[in-house]
């Protein structure tokens, strides 16, 4: 797949129906436990509960898939709010606010785990970050991911090949200095993919630290 193919293949997903994506929902994972059991805004529990979330992936990617809680009440607690366990997303837990339905990512490790020299970007040690603005939101982001992951990874893969490549077949500075960009078309594939995020749910990429801004330009 070259990278005209790619671009076409990432606006396929983006405008795909959920339920294309979730193949029928055959793929679809949800709550265990039922729908009216967790106190979630009614659009976020119809989504949730219709569409569910991705499952393990089995290609070593790290995307964002299903860890339910299997407990009525919320699990979690953070801030002063109470939060449902629903998914996982690399190294961190994805949670939902009770009540508003806010997702947040709840770090998995504490402050003391960070490494020393990385410390003094967590002054007030490591918190939860939103993710998105509702559950709804999530599962919509998290399919389409699902199946973006893979595309953007092969393109990145390739552009890394072509550079190894050529750094290795150029015998002069002056070759070395003449050598292309190799990722700038995947990177502006990617910026793409941040935009089409961000038009649907603002908040969730409002700034260059949002996760699912870091997960899509990861390397970049």
């Amino acid at each position: 797949m070259d990278i005209d193919e790619a671009r076409a293949e990432v606006s396929r997903i983006f405008d795909a129906p959920l339920e294309a994506l979730t193949e029928g929902r055959r793929l679809s994972v949800v709550p265990g436990v039922p729908e009216g059991e967790w106190d979630l805004p009614a659009p976020d529990r119809e989504a949730l509960w219709s569409h569910g979330l991705p499952p393990a992936r089995d290609d070593s990617l790290y995307g964002l898939v299903a860890d339910y809680q299997s407990a009525r009440e919320p699990e979690l607690v953070t801030d002063g709010s109470r939060l449902y366990g629903i998914g996982g997303f690399g190294e961190a837990r994805v949670a939902a606010r009770a009540g508003s339905g806010e997702v947040l990512a709840v770090p998995t490790f504490t402050y003391d785990e960070v490494h020393p020299q990385l410390q003094h970007m967590f002054p007030d040690g490591v918190r939860p970050v939103l993710l998105n603005s509702s559950v709804a939101r999530l599962v919509d982001f998290a399919w389409r991911w699902h199946w973006l992951l893979p595309v953007l990874t092969a393109q990145q893969t390739w552009a890394g090949a072509e550079e190894t490549t050529a750094w290795g077949n150029a015998r002069t500075p002056e070759e070395k200095a003449a050598l292309p960009d190799f990722y700038a078309e995947i990177r502006e594939l990617c910026e793409e993919v941040v935009e089409r995020f961000r038009q649907f749910d603002g908040p969730a990429v409002s700034n260059e630290d949002s996760p699912w801004r870091e997960a899509v330009m990861e390397y970049l």
